[in-house]
């Protein structure tokens, strides 16, 4: 994953409906929820690596972040 200071952009063919950001020891420490999210801003994280999953109609997907 590449390092992150303020904005996650998201290119995905389906549409993401949910996104939960887990810290390293699995807490959820955001969640966001809307139509169609396509990017979010990790300004309130602090450094360290996250786990993003992320929500369509009818599936999820995981992927590691980095906040310098």
């Amino acid at each position: 994953p590449v390092p992150s200071e303020n904005t996650i952009n998201i290119s995905s063919l389906k549409e993401i409906k949910e996104i939960k950001i887990y810290d390293i020891l699995g807490k959820i420490i955001l969640t966001l929820k809307g139509y169609d999210i396509n990017s979010f801003s990790v300004n309130s994280l602090k450094p360290g690596v996250y786990l993003v999953k992320l929500f369509s109609e009818d599936s999820s997907e995981n992927h590691r972040i980095i906040k310098k």
